[in-house]
């Protein structure tokens, strides 16, 4: 049976978001055909998600788990420090699966080295966020170093490929199985994300309170954490919006976060794939989401599981009375070919090439 292991900055659930969320549901699913484990760079207190009882979690005690830690060139203390934790655990028969664009570059260097070591990169973030010629450059070739490089979306295979990176389309997948038939109030619009620059959710904010839905008597429901929580927070009380805005942090069932949903609002700068549209289109919500390069662009189907809409207060307005136009009980036959039987064949044909196999 073949051995996977994802690696990722920390299954703590102090680092909850969507990444760990599809790592956890790739793992839970995959256990079936594989020898699954889990490599946490730092200390785990408590368990981001529930996990299988056959996925085995490790984790490397790093205190400073991620780049963010440092600034400017002292990030290269991180690489150095998670170079050393990783290598020690290394092993050639095992297939690394990385989840952030550090963990792809530290694995380039490792290929470097041991050049049998089979790698799948996955930054689970946009192509678009480029940064300097020389770095991207740089960059770029490093990341040709894997073996392959999972494009979420289609423009980021042509860009990888574009620029000498091997790579396959594989998506998020959510569970189709399932859809809820239950009542639907439509009493909250809801947000899900981090409170940070890329998510920008003071436009939500800003949007919201200056809609109609105020005066309908809605609620928005902002679930996340981040490095903005307390900014939010503050600006919320501070502008006298505490009775219609609520933050929302820890929680992590959707039934719960989607439950009585009007919409779901996405106002990110940049998308790789967001798992949180999948999860409320697979509840029969609506999405309304700012057009971000990517991500969104492929899984809104204006008119048919939501809508896109500008940063204005008229625009929004008028996509919320479009949502009444929405069938809400066959949203979810929008994303069917995001079913997670469908995804979890890509990543089962993937592992499972002669490009894979071992020598």
């Amino acid at each position: 049976m073949r051995k996977i292991a994802f690696v990722v900055q920390t299954f703590d659930k102090r680092d909850r978001g969507g990444v760990l969320r599809v790592v956890t549901y790739l793992a839970n699913h995959l256990t079936e055909k594989y020898q699954v484990e889990i490599v946490s760079c730092g200390v785990i207190n408590e368990l981001a998600y529930d996990l299988d009882a056959k996925v085995h979690l490790k984790s490397l005690n790093m205190l400073k788990y991620n780049t963010s830690f440092y600034t400017g060139l002292n990030k290269i203390f991180w690489f150095k420090e998670a170079y050393r934790n990783i290598e020690s655990i290394i092993e050639d028969d095992i297939v690394w699966i990385t989840s952030s664009p550090p963990l792809s570059l530290l694995f380039s260097f490792l290929k470097f080295k041991r050049k049998t070591l089979k790698v799948i990169g996955c930054d689970h973030t946009s192509t678009v966020y480029e940064k300097n010629f020389l770095i991207q450059k740089t960059r770029n070739f490093l990341l040709s170093k894997l073996d392959v490089m999972i494009g979420l979306n289609p423009q980021d295979v042509e860009y990888y490929k574009k620029n000498g990176i091997n790579s396959v389309w594989i998506p998020n997948g959510i569970d189709l199985s399932y859809i809820s038939s239950s009542e639907n109030h439509k009493k909250y619009l809801v947000y899900v994300g981090r409170f940070n620059e890329e998510k920008q959710p003071f436009k939500a904010i800003n949007l919201f309170v200056n809609s109609s839905l105020i005066n309908q008597g809605v609620i928005l429901k902002m679930y996340g954490h981040g490095d903005f929580e307390q900014e939010v927070r503050d600006y919320v009380i501070e502008n006298g919006y505490s009775a219609s805005v609520k933050i929302i942090k820890g929680e992590v069932d959707p039934d719960v976060i989607y439950k009585d949903a009007l919409a779901l609002i996405l106002t990110s700068r940049l998308e790789g794939f967001p798992l949180v549209l999948l999860e409320a289109i697979s509840r029969n919500i609506p999405c309304l989401s700012f057009k971000t390069p990517y991500g969104p662009l492929n899984i809104i189907k204006d008119g048919e599981n939501g809508f896109f809409i500008e940063d204005d207060v008229s625009d929004f307005n008028n996509k919320l009375n479009l949502l009444e136009k929405i069938d809400r009980y066959s949203i979810h036959e929008s994303i069917k070919s995001y079913d997670i039987l469908n995804i979890l064949n890509l990543w089962e044909k993937l592992l499972d090439e002669d490009s894979l196999k071992y020598v």
